[in-house]
This record gives C-alpha cells, structure tokens and sequence, in this order.
C-alpha cells in the first residue's frame, strides 16, 4: 500500500510539472488514436503455505489506445484492453503432487503518463509510468494431479476463487516509427507489477504480474 500511495504522489507530481511545459507545436495533434496487438509473457505471484510457482503462462492482449497530448513530449495515455494471462501453480498432498494452471480473462483501463523525446529520423522514442486498473471477467483452471483425492480437470470454471478488481504498476520504454502523414507504427516492453491481492482465499494471497510485447498503430 506504501508502494501504492508513493507511486500517486509521483504520478500527480509529474503531471503537474509537465502541464506547466511548452505547449504544443501547430503540427502534433492533441489527441491520437490507435489499435494494439499485445503478446505477453504472465505469471503468479502465490503466497500461501505449501504453495509455489510453477511456471509462466503465455497471452494475449488486444485494444484501443488513445493519447492526450500535453505538450510536445508529453501525454496522457488510455484505452481499453481485453487481457488473457495467468499462470502456474503447484502444491502437495502428502506425497503426491498437483499443479494447477490458471487462466485469468481481464478488462483493464491503462492510465499513464508518456515521456516522448523529439523526432530522430523518422524516430521517436519514449518512456512509459501508470497504473492498470481492470476487473477479471473470466477465470479457468486446469488441473494436473497426482494424488487420488484431487481430481484432474480441464477448463473448469473457478471466477468465485477471485476478487473482481486488479490494479498494477505499469513501467516500460519502446519507440515510435512515422510511416507517413499522422500515422505511426510503435513498439515497445511494458512491465505490470500486481498491487492487488486477486485471490478470495483465507490465509493465501496472489497477484498477478505479466511482461508485454506492445505492437501497435496510430493514426
């Protein structure tokens, strides 16, 4: 929580200065907007007695994205993503040993603040710090068990195990490339530091962290 209330306080900070900066050229636009195509890299965080990683789970995430410009080298960055992550789990039942796969379906709202240097080239490059906050629209899970009194099963249904809302720590780089007009190609690694404990169980806590690959378009 700590963590949280600094990160704000930064963010807020940050804005601020920034609103009091050159203000934009005749030729950027105040506002932009584009598509995303994400591949990512998740996993879980699982603390609980007994209970480990084990392992990542390879996604996918998708959506829209829109920039308010601030200045020249400054925006507000939003949108909307439909989000597919999880991870691995594993855990032991006496001697014998289970492991869970678990699928996790988000709708995240990004919020963030875009550090973005001048045109090199045809080149822009740029920095990246927010917050992910979403909801879990579906949850799976697929179980892998050793032990007699533990089922294996596939794809079940297990939403009630978790809480509705998500937030993250959103940090990343990437650059911009003009392929003509108003229109750019972009590419870039965000980082996503779950704040939030995810899981509805007593004495057990997860959150949910994930690497993405952004790969997108503005026009």
């Amino acid at each position: 929580m700590k963590k949280l209330v600094l990160s704000a306080i930064l963010l807020t900070a940050l804005s601020t200065t920034l609103s009091a900066q050159e203000s934009l050229s005749s030729n950027d636009q105040k506002f932009n907007f584009g598509l995303k195509a994400t591949p990512t890299i998740s996993w879980l965080r699982v603390d609980a007695e007994g209970v480990s990683n084990d392992g990542i789970r390879i996604g996918f995430t998708y959506g829209l994205v829109t920039e308010f410009r601030i200045s020249n080298n400054y925006a507000f960055g939003t949108g909307i993503d439909i989000s597919y992550r999880g991870g691995k789990y594993k855990f032991d039942v006496g001697s014998d040993k289970v492991s869970v796969t678990q699928k996790l379906q988000f709708l995240d709202v990004p919020v963030a603040l875009k550090l973005r240097t001048n045109e090199i080239g045809y080149m822009k490059y740029y920095g990246t710090f927010g917050f992910l906050p979403g909801v879990i629209i579906k949850a799976t899970e697929s179980v892998d068990s050793d032990s007699p009194i533990v089922a294996d099963r596939s794809n079940r249904s297990n939403q009630s195990d978790f809480t509705v809302f998500n937030l993250g720590l959103l940090v990343g780089a990437g650059l911009e490339y003009n392929i003509g007009g108003k229109t750019a190609i972009t590419a870039g690694l965000t980082y996503n530091n779950g704040f939030i404990d995810i899981w509805d169980m007593k004495d057990a806590q997860m959150n949910s962290d994930n690497i993405s690959l952004n790969i997108g378009v503005f026009f």
